[in-house]
């Protein structure tokens, strides 16, 4: 984005003589300017963040493992290129999980999350992520998120365009430079959660355990679930609560 479109759109957030809806309009038509040809759905401007009123039960706090996203391949064209490299788009890849692990601990909807290298099995909810743009301005994130049951939570295309303000401000764990984008991609996932019973979280809390306690010995616990023709597993049984295997 140049500097004279930047200027010209926060001059329109703070120009009272705009209808709000004419000024939303005029914002849209700019920005869609910004990084054309980049397949994504538009993240707005100031996304607020969901946040928990109150703590949550411990019962109700899925684990969530963000995994290192994709860096994705760098644009063919030579004046597209310039400026990226391959180190600078790992570097990425490997800072962008932190920022969206930091966005999430914040929203208090949560357990423990962490950024893995692989897919983990000890994990309620897997994130996994593939950088399909990035220039320093304008980012598109591929983000998909799966539970323990193998049911899909997430499978979509954030894109934003920073201003410069956002850029000045960034700061690691508290706020970065593609902040709304992150926000988005939370309060899309606070929302799927929010739409589950307290005996669906108990279900992906139980098919975490039994799923790692498998993948250490699969004999003794695949017996405890199993996975239907669409690919989402379900529990069959529970070992008793003094299994030693399971302990």
């Amino acid at each position: 984005m140049t500097a004279n479109l930047e200027n010209t759109i926060i001059s329109l957030k703070k120009n009272r003589l705009f209808p709000a809806a004419v000024q939303a309009l005029l914002l849209v038509l700019f920005l869609s300017g910004c990084g054309a040809g980049i397949v994504g759905t538009p993240v707005n401007d100031d996304v607020s963040p969901v946040t928990a009123q109150k703590e949550l039960p411990e019962d109700e706090l899925l684990n969530v493992a963000i995994q290192v996203f994709d860096p994705g391949e760098l644009p063919e064209d030579e004046e597209e290129r310039a400026g990226l490299s391959e180190e600078i788009r790992q570097a990425e890849a490997n800072f962008l999980p932190v920022q969206l692990k930091y966005t999430l601990q914040r929203s208090g909807y949560w357990g423990s999350v962490w950024v893995v290298p692989d897919q983990s099995e000890t994990a309620d909810l897997m994130i996994s992520g593939k950088i399909e743009y990035s220039d320093g301005e304008t980012l598109a994130l591929a983000i998909r998120a799966v539970d323990a049951r193998n049911v899909v939570w997430l499978d979509k295309t954030y894109k934003e365009t920073s201003l410069r303000s956002e850029r000045n401000s960034a700061r690691p764990e508290k706020q970065g430079t593609f902040q709304d984008l992150f926000n988005a991609i939370s309060n899309d996932l606070i929302k799927f959660r929010q739409s589950l019973s307290h005996n669906d979280m108990l279900a992906i809390r139980r098919l975490t355990e039994l799923r790692y306690a498998a993948s250490m010995s699969e004999e003794s616990f695949e017996r405890y679930f199993r996975q239907d023709k669409d690919g989402h597993f379900t529990i069959v049984g529970l070992p008793a609560e003094d299994d030693p295997m399971l302990a």
